[in-house]
């Protein structure tokens, strides 16, 4: 489980704190598969308790959200490519069924997102809770973009 900042943790004033939002921790904007070597570094500062680094829940869901748009996006591609002309001739053929196959998009969505926050928790980055106020329907209309927040093509 990722860790969640709570009136509990007592910040060192000798500790750097810094807080990051979506765009530094999205990896719809972020290569994280070049990115090892700073999160090692980051996670070595955290541990030595010389680095918090916090962000929200809002930030999480909005990475979520991209997750789950980008990878039905990239979904739709692939399913053109397996069903294009030139790869007819493929399928028939055994060693190529993984590639030409049916996908299962919720599945690699989900995975997708816990696999942010396995990246998430290994670094070490504290999620800021909302507070007492419950914006749980607010969050779910935004995210949904349900009225006041407009519709899908526009927010």
């Amino acid at each position: 489980m990722i860790r969640y900042m709570s009136e509990n943790n007592l910040i060192n004033e000798n500790v750097l704190v810094a807080f990051v939002d979506t765009s530094a921790l999205d990896p719809m904007y972020n290569d994280y598969s070049h990115m090892e070597h700073q999160f090692a570094a980051l996670k070595k500062h955290i541990d030595s308790k010389k680095l918090i680094l916090l962000t929200h829940e809002i930030a999480i869901r909005e990475m979520e959200n991209h997750i789950r748009d980008e990878v039905y996006k990239q979904l739709e591609k692939l399913s053109r490519v397996q069903s294009s002309k030139e790869l007819v001739l493929l399928k028939s053929m055994k060693k190529y069924a993984p590639l030409l196959g049916a996908v299962d998009k919720e599945t690699i969505i989900a995975d997708s997102i816990k696999a942010l926050r396995a990246q998430l928790k290994k670094i070490g980055i504290l999620i800021l809770k909302t507070g007492t106020i419950s914006v749980k329907s607010l969050l779910d209309d935004y995210f949904s973009s349900r009225p006041p927040f407009g519709s899908k093509s526009k927010k």
